[in-house]
């Protein structure tokens, strides 16, 4: 079945995007969530595919995780703190 890439990427990326509370279970994953949304049903190896570029493209590098990993509840639930951006402020010891 052909896919309409850039369609679809942008409808995945505007879906992310604009959602910011996902109706979703504690357990479910970021990809779960997209998933259910894009891919509903049974999943041939095609879309699959073009499901997990997709994923990675956009969000596997944006969030430096993987997007069957990442919990769907608490994504986009980051917040930034005043300071310096060091991970060992003393250094390693």
């Amino acid at each position: 079945m052909p896919h309409n890439f850039h369609k679809l990427n942008d409808a995945v990326v505007d879906f992310v995007e604009e959602e910011k509370n996902y109706a979703c279970k504690p357990t479910e994953t970021f990809a779960d969530v997209v998933r259910k949304k894009f891919w509903p049903g049974l999943q041939t190896a095609e879309t699959k595919e073009v499901q997990d570029f997709i994923m990675n493209l956009n969000f596997g590098n944006e969030y430096g995780v993987d997007p069957e990993e990442a919990s769907a509840k608490y994504l986009g639930q980051d917040s930034y703190f005043k300071g310096e951006e060091h991970i060992f402020p003393g250094g390693y010891s």
